[in-house]
């Protein structure tokens, strides 16, 4: 993983968060964020052990923290600067999702930024959208970011699989009827420049909410960004 020192200079989304959510009292629901690199995934699944400073955004995540209806799981995908291709995460994410929760478990998805594209693909191309209720969203490049297209893929494979038009992304909108069956929530920014433009930072289907915030980075720490995320992610 990168280690954040020029976090604020970054032009392409190495930010990679995934959170898996049970809910306990319905036989479990699963909530994975794939896209702030873990350091999201700690933000909301209880800020534990990231570097970002999450400051007043505290009462949020422990709003799911405290929860005794959910259990988070927050699975580790090192893609080594986005040089990982997002189908081998996704694999990986398949491989984690399975030994902690079986095959049977309903779960409920969160993916911020790169990793809404890998949850995307767990979803449509692991049959993870057989056993999701509900998928949400986050900053994440479902069409493609601007920001990745002069990154040479066989340097960063993952970052050029987030190019607009790339072939993972044309594979994905193919097959979208997958994500029917699901409720789907997308969350953005319209002034991200790391996601961009912005505002097609959403999936093809369910809701679109655009957030009061001005960055990419603030979609993860920003209070309002995470109040919202929080109601998403605890509604019924």
């Amino acid at each position: 993983m990168w280690n954040g020192k020029n976090r604020h200079t970054l032009p392409i989304p190495l930010l990679l968060s995934i959170v898996v959510s049970v809910n306990l009292h319905r036989g479990c629901t699963a909530l994975p964020g794939p896209a702030a690199s873990d350091q999201a995934s700690r933000v909301l699944a209880n800020r534990s052990k990231r570097r970002w400073r999450p400051g007043s955004s505290a009462q949020s995540p422990s709003r799911l923290r405290r929860s005794p209806a959910l259990e988070l799981f927050a699975p580790h995908l090192p893609h080594r600067f986005g040089a990982v291709p997002i189908r081998e995460l996704a694999a990986q994410l398949a491989a984690l999702i399975e030994a902690r929760f079986g095959s049977e478990t309903s779960l409920d998805l969160f993916g911020f930024s790169m990793g809404g594209v890998i949850g995307r693909t767990w979803l449509q191309e692991h049959r993870g959208c057989q056993r999701t209720r509900r998928f949400v969203c986050l900053g994440s490049p479902q069409n493609g970011t601007l920001a990745a297209q002069l990154v040479p893929r066989r340097l960063l494979a993952g970052i050029a699989d987030m190019k607009v038009g790339s072939a993972l992304l044309r594979d994905l909108q193919r097959d979208q009827v997958l994500l029917a069956s699901l409720e789907c929530h997308s969350l953005f920014t319209p002034t991200d420049i790391t996601v961009f433009p912005g505002w097609r930072a959403v999936l093809p289907l369910g809701t679109h909410r655009s957030l009061p915030v001005f960055t990419h980075r603030q979609l993860i720490i920003h209070p309002k960004a995470v109040r919202a995320v929080a109601d998403v992610l605890l509604a019924p």
